[in-house]
């Protein structure tokens, strides 16, 4: 088996450990309780499904991207409900109740909406050349790595909570090893396709990155903790999915490389954004 390929396996597998991991940690109450907040909830939704693909977009039609290289980033800006959206919101004393269900509710609604978000624009940016990608190819791996175990997760919380409480720990600590596992395999595999980012793409990150914070917490209002929820499940997007889809369509690829980049510049970003906002903002209000 080539790296490539074990990276591609790995990343899936670690999709499904992480999605699994995330319905142990919830409750079916929690996730109700969320959607009580339907006005705050349903702009935290446009702005992962709809806004943030919008605002890379834009960046890449000003900084006239390379096809492969505008594919591989639209795939990681384009797929939100990262698992670790709630986890960074508790670090920023924020309210992690609502973080959850609107990180479940992202993760319900990222494969029903995000790959056709993800063809449309696509379709703008490569119009020069030609590059197909298998519909199903995207949206097969997202039920079968998301929402399966996802609903599994969820059954097995509301079941028999005293099982999912003791199997939580294990997952969490076999999701942390296959985390690590992931990075150094795709630095193994793209290390010579990640020299290509010049100038445009440190520009460019950074500021879709601020785009994307500014616009979760202007949206996540009233209250700090909801913005803070909003903000940090806006920010960090869900490499998982994206890294599979990438390394599926596109291995070997810049595409991969941007996905990768683009992924771990918004989990490093976003952790420097807890410091900035706890000391900053606080809890109440």
């Amino acid at each position: 088996m080539h790296l490539a390929q074990l990276a591609h396996l790995l990343i899936f597998i670690w999709l499904i450990c992480l999605m699994f991991q995330v319905g142990l940690s919830v409750t079916v109450t929690q996730i109700l309780a969320s959607c009580q907040e339907a006005r705050v909830l349903m702009r935290g939704l446009v702005v992962n499904l709809c806004l943030v693909p919008l605002f890379g977009f834009g960046l890449l039609l000003l900084f006239k991207a390379e096809s492969l290289l505008s594919v591989g980033f639209l795939i990681a800006i384009c797929f939100s409900g990262a698992p670790m959206g709630p986890a960074f919101t508790g670090f920023a004393r924020g309210d992690v109740p609502f973080a959850i269900g609107l990180m479940v509710l992202l993760a319900f609604l990222t494969p029903l909406i995000s790959p056709a978000v993800l063809s449309l624009l696509m379709g703008f940016l490569t119009k020069s050349q030609k590059i197909e990608i298998d519909y199903v190819q995207i949206v097969t791996p997202i039920f079968v790595g998301q929402f399966l175990p996802l609903g599994m997760g969820l059954t097995v919380n509301s079941l028999t909570p005293g099982c999912a409480g003791k199997v939580l720990a294990p997952v969490k600590m076999i999701n942390k090893f296959l985390m690590l596992a992931v990075c150094v395999l795709v630095v193994a595999t793209e290390y010579k396709t990640l020299k290509i980012f010049g100038i445009k793409a440190a520009i460019g990150i950074p500021a879709l990155f601020a785009a994307s914070a500014i616009a979760g917490w202007w949206l996540g209002g009233p209250g700090k903790g909801k913005r803070k929820a909003v903000m940090f499940n806006t920010t960090i997007r869900n490499a998982s999915v994206a890294l599979v889809i990438a390394s599926g369509n596109f291995p070997g690829t810049p595409a991969l490389a941007a996905t990768f980049a683009y992924s771990l510049f918004s989990a490093v970003g976003t952790v420097l954004l807890i410091f900035l906002v706890r000391k900053t903002c606080d809890v109440t209000g």
